[in-house]
Formats: C-alpha cells, sequence, structure tokens
C-alpha cells in the first residue's frame, strides 16, 4: 500500500469521525441548498471515482446534484439521528460502536446526479454515495480547522514501515 492511497482515502467524508459526521452533513445539505434556491448558481462537486495506483493517478468526476436532493439528505439524516436516538445510552465500548455504526449508515446515501449531462452510477447503484465526496472547503466548513483534510498519512506509513521492518514480509493494509 502506498502513501498517497492512505491520502486520497482519507480525503473523503466516509472517513470522518462520529463527532464530525453531522457538520459534514450539514455542510454538504448547504452546498446543495444554494444551488436549488438560486438557479444561477452551478454546483460542483469533485468526487474521487477511483483511488490511485502504480503508475496511474486518481480518477476524479465534475459531480452536479439533481434538484431536491438536499431534501432527501435531509430526511434521511433526520432517520438516522432518530435511529441512534432510540438506541439506549452507551455504556460499553461494543455499544459505542454500535452507535457510531448507526451513524456512518448516512454515508451510504445515495445522491443521485449528473456527470457531463449524463446520469451517474456508482457500482451498481444509481448516484454516488456520500462517502465518496471529498472535504473540499466548502463540504469541511470555514468554521472547522483547515488541517487534518487526510493527510494522516505521515504517522499511518511509519506504523506501515515498522510493521515492514518487524515482520520482515510485505504486509497488507488489513495488517496495518
Amino acid at each position: 500500500m502506498r502513501a498517497r492511497e492512505f491520502y486520497l482515502i482519507e480525503r473523503r467524508v466516509g472517513t470522518a469521525s462520529p463527532t464530525s459526521i453531522s457538520g459534514y452533513v450539514d455542510n454538504i445539505v448547504k452546498l446543495l441548498k444554494s444551488a436549488e434556491d438560486d438557479p444561477e448558481i452551478v454546483v460542483t462537486t469533485p468526487i474521487m471515482l477511483s483511488t490511485a495506483s502504480a503508475g496511474r493517478p486518481a480518477t476524479y468526476a465534475e459531480f452536479q446534484p439533481a434538484k431536491g436532493e438536499s431534501i432527501k439528505i435531509e430526511q434521511e439524516w433526520e432517520k438516522v439521528l432518530n435511529h441512534v436516538q432510540s438506541l439506549p445510552t452507551p455504556t460499553s465500548r461494543a455499544e459505542q460502536d454500535e452507535a457510531d455504526d448507526a451513524l456512518k449508515e448516512i454515508w451510504k446515501h445515495r445522491v443521485l446526479g449528473t456527470v457531463d449531462d449524463e446520469n451517474v452510477t456508482y457500482k451498481g447503484g444509481a448516484g454516488f454515495p456520500l462517502e465518496i465526496f471529498d472535504k473540499t472547503e466548502a463540504i469541511k466548513g470555514s468554521s472547522r480547522k483547515p488541517y487534518n483534510t487526510g493527510n494522516v498519512t505521515e504517522g499511518v506509513f511509519a506504523c506501515a514501515i515498522y510493521l515492514r521492518l518487524k515482520n520482515a514480509k510485505e504486509i497488507t493494509s488489513t495488517e496495518l
């Protein structure tokens, strides 16, 4: 696994911590609503379609969301929050992980739209899942600290080097 692979994956909102999810969802909704409120505004969001691999850079697309998608995201987010609030207050790490996983369900919601005026599909389904949206300035929000847009590569890469030297064999992302 290469350092650039860690970096590109961490830039996606789907990797956000449970405490950050609400802020990202709110900013995505605001971004989409701005286009719906004023037809003169065109919202394009960079979407990473594939990660970089040996000799090949990552592939991005300029995605234009369909009208009404912000409302659909808000409705889905409301369902997710209601489900999380219906869970008992976590008293163990396992219960907290369950609540965190329930919050992360929002990332599976698919946003319909177009790329180059053609309806999009991603891995067999219509639209793009929220989890592959990049942490752009508009999505991250101006009130949030400008760092940690996914550049945690140094720490993860250091762990990979340590494991590689310790085990004296190739390592996989699962081991890391």
